[in-house]
């Protein structure tokens, strides 16, 4: 009996659990017609556009026009007719830019009255910002000492130029290039009126003689003319004579050493006369024993002139710093530049 009872325990539960699936079975299939029924209806309306034309309306016209990129300035047409007829006897001097309108980042009305006529291959190029002389010089392929000598600029002014200024660009052929070069040539001639009092000292040796010859006549007078070895104390310019003789074939030069004596300012100046010139080596040495050489891979192009500031800073293709806490040179001192080889190639004796 207890078999058989839970036997049909067993059957009413299998039952049971059948009819709650069919029970959940028919209320899915139910809803899902209600689902269904619930969807959005897109609706779609056709919508035609149409233009009714203008009678008063004239032919649609196109203007093409070509926008320069920046920093390019757009010159007048027939210029280089107008300048190869104007540069056909002489060329005007090129003007140079004021010290206040580069600190006020104004451009010279000069520069841009040149900027609007300008020979063939010097072209004006606006300054943007991170632009330089020494970044123009390498985007175009031209020496930054042309570019600075054609716009009239030192390196000190170079640093103060402003965002939207106007610098002129000598490309090969450029004729401001040989003009700016032979204006800083005349002045690199000044230094050597300083050897001119040497040849002074011969002719006063050469007047001792006659000297001598008019004296014969009063022997007593011989030993005045003994005072003339008081002309022996003139040897106080005689160090001259005592510089090492420069090299036959020198062609860099001392143009000139700045503000002497005052550690802030205090640099010496060189320029090359000759073709292009390898500085890995050279040094410059004063009386006092003072040493810099130059470093490596330091090429100094024709025409270009090279600033050794004896303070401390970071060089540059246009400056070299020796990083001295004082000042190297004095008044009556004689700077010596010479080449890897030890030979003299320019003596300079400070003013």
């Amino acid at each position: 009996m207890r078999r058989s009872s839970s036997l049909l325990f067993i059957l009413i539960n299998i039952l049971v659990s059948l009819g709650v699936v069919l029970i959940a079975i028919s209320l899915l299939n139910n809803s899902r017609p209600q689902e269904s029924s619930q969807s959005p209806m897109v609706i779609t309306v056709p919508v035609v556009i149409t233009t009714t034309p203008n009678p008063n309306a004239g032919p649609t016209l196109m203007v093409i026009t070509a926008t320069l990129p920046a920093g390019v300035v757009q010159l007048p047409t027939n210029i280089i007719n107008e300048i190869e007829q104007q540069t056909s006897g002489t060329l005007s001097a090129l003007p140079t830019l004021d010290q206040t309108q580069l600190a006020d980042g104004t451009t010279s009305p000069l520069l841009a009255s040149a900027a609007t006529a300008l020979p063939q291959n010097c072209i004006p190029v606006t300054l943007e910002s991170g632009d330089t002389p020494a970044g123009l010089s390498v985007e175009y392929d031209v020496s930054v000492f042309d570019i600075l000598a054609v716009n009239g600029l030192s390196e000190e002014d170079a640093a103060f130029l402003q965002i939207g200024q106007s610098l002129i660009i000598p490309l090969e052929g450029c004729p401001l290039t040989a003009l700016a070069i032979a204006a800083t040539e005349t002045g690199t001639f000044e230094p050597t009126a300083t050897i001119s009092p040497t040849p002074s000292n011969t002719s006063q040796y050469t007047d001792t003689p006659e000297s001598t010859a008019t004296s014969t006549s009063l022997p007593t007078e011989t030993p005045s003319s003994s005072p003339t070895p008081t002309g022996t104390f003139t040897p106080s310019h005689t160090p001259t004579s005592t510089l090492p003789p420069t090299a036959a074939n020198a062609q860099v030069a001392i143009v000139r050493i700045v503000d002497p004596g005052n550690i802030t300012a205090e640099a010496v100046e060189i320029r090359n006369n000759g073709p292009v010139v390898d500085l890995s080596g050279w040094s410059l040495r004063d009386n006092d024993g003072n040493n810099f050489v130059f470093p490596n891979e330091r090429r100094l192009f024709q025409g270009g002139q090279l600033t050794i500031f004896t303070r401390v800073g970071d060089d540059t293709p246009i400056a070299l710093y020796w990083d001295r806490e004082q000042a190297a040179f004095s008044s009556g001192e004689s700077v010596t530049l010479t080449d890897r080889e030890g030979r003299a190639q320019s003596v300079f004796t400070v003013p």
